[in-house]
C-alpha cells in the first residue's frame, strides 16, 4: 500500500504552498509552533543587539609614553587610545600636541603644556586650571560646554573661542600671550571673595 502525507493542518484546514508561507497560517497553527516561532524570533534580535554593542565613554590620559608629543598617537595614552567626541582627555603632565581636529566631551588640563595647530573643540566640559594653552590652533566651547575659573593660573597663548558657558567664580588669573579669547555667548562673575584678574 502506498501512504501520502496529508495535506491539511491539524484543525483540518487545508494547507497549500502559499498558506505555509503567510502570518494568518502562523497564527492559526499549534500553540507550540507559536511559542517556538516566538522563541526564534526572540533569539535573532538577541544576536542583533549582541553583534552590535554600544559605544560607551571612556577617560584617557596622557602619558607620553610614545615619545612623540602626538596627540592621535595611541601609546601616549593611557588607556591605549586616542580620545574622541564621547570622551573625556586628561592632562596632568607633558606637552601634547594635536595638529588635526580633535572633539572631546570632557578636557581636563592641571599642569603642562596643549598646542598644536588643529582645533580642539569640547562638547561638556572644560576643567583648566593651571598649565598653557598655545599653538595656532584654536580652543572651542561648543555651545552648552561649560568652564568654570574657581582658582589657579592659565595661559592662553592661542585663540579661544566661547561658544558655552565661561563661570569666573573665584580669584584665578588668565594670562593671555599672543592669544585670543573670543566671546560668543556667556562670560558670568560670580566671585565671592578676592577680584579676578585678566593679564595681558
Amino acid at each position: 500500500m502506498l501512504s501520502h502525507a496529508s495535506n491539511r493542518s491539524a484543525s483540518g484546514t487545508p494547507l497549500t504552498p502559499t498558506s505555509l508561507l503567510t502570518p494568518t497560517s502562523l497564527l492559526n497553527s499549534r500553540p507550540s509552533l507559536r511559542r517556538q516561532s516566538l522563541v526564534s524570533l526572540c533569539g535573532a534580535m538577541a544576536f542583533l543587539f549582541v553583534a552590535a554593542p554600544l559605544s560607551l565613554a571612556t577617560t584617557f590620559t596622557w602619558t607620553g609614553s610614545a615619545g612623540d608629543n602626538n596627540w592621535f598617537t595611541p601609546g601616549n595614552w593611557s588607556p591605549s587610545g586616542v580620545p574622541g567626541p564621547g570622551d573625556s582627555a586628561s592632562i596632568t603632565s607633558g606637552t601634547p600636541a594635536a595638529n588635526a581636529p580633535v572633539e572631546v566631551a570632557v578636557l581636563t588640563l592641571t599642569t603642562g603644556t596643549l598646542s598644536g595647530s588643529g582645533q580642539i573643540s569640547v562638547s561638556q566640559t572644560l576643567n583648566w586650571n593651571s598649565g598653557t594653552v598655545s599653538g595656532t590652533g584654536s580652543l572651542v566651547l561648543l555651545p552648552g560646554a561649560a568652564w568654570t575659573i574657581a582658582s589657579g593660573n592659565v595661559t592662553l597663548s592661542r585663540t579661544l573661542r566661547n561658544e558655552g558657558t565661561i563661570t569666573w567664580s573665584g580669584t584665578g588669573n588668565i594670562s593671555i600671550s599672543n592669544g585670543t579669547l573670543t566671546n560668543d555667548n556667556l562670560i558670568q562673575f560670580t566671585a565671592a571673595t578676592g577680584t579676578p584678574s585678566l593679564l595681558a
